[in-house]
């Protein structure tokens, strides 16, 4: 394979649902993989990425984070458990791709050594929001109900030049 011309993509279908891989650019294509966890609610999940620096490596994220180190016929979990989290989005660091972040339902996690361990959602004000508004107040306060992790009330501005952890608060119900 040529650098730059390996292609992934999950296809959900009726017949051979799956992992495909191109290694041509697209022209040809081959179903690598049917593994049932890379499978399941693709119009929720149904995201790839590939490993900047080795195109064998491929992540897959859905209730776990899953890593394949052969081209995507193989793949184990590296992140989370079925029935767990909502796994969305994987960034590898193009300089070092042993740094990774993690977008998920809770925020988002960092890894610094291949995914052997990972950050607190806790340790950074991140979150995703399904619906926000803001309050009359001066300076205003921004409220929204978070992704399976529930609803708070974050200031708009503080005393301190930033917007830290000090400045979220729990509100009540979802």
């Amino acid at each position: 394979t040529k650098k730059g011309e390996r292609v992934y993509a999950l296809v959900q279908s009726n017949k051979k649902p799956g992992l495909y891989r191109s290694d041509d650019g697209g022209k040809i294509w081959s179903l690598v993989s049917q593994d049932s966890r890379i499978n399941t609610r693709m119009w929720y999940f149904g995201r790839v990425f590939a490993d900047p620096q080795n195109p064998d490596i491929v992540y897959i994220p859905n209730r776990s984070v899953m890593r394949s180190k052969d081209g995507g016929h193989t793949f184990k979990a590296i992140k989370g458990s079925p029935g767990g989290d909502d796994y969305h989005y994987v960034w590898i660091d193009p300089q070092n791709d042993h740094h990774m972040i993690i977008g998920a339902d809770q925020g988002t996690t960092i890894s610094l050594d291949d995914g052997n361990t990972w950050s607190s959602w806790y340790n950074q004000p991140t979150a995703q929001f399904y619906h926000v508004t803001t309050d009359n107040a001066f300076p205003f306060h921004i409220y929204g109900a978070q992704q399976d992790a529930g609803t708070v009330g974050i200031a708009s501005r503080s005393d301190y030049g930033e917007i830290t952890f000090r400045d979220w608060f729990s509100v009540e119900a979802g």
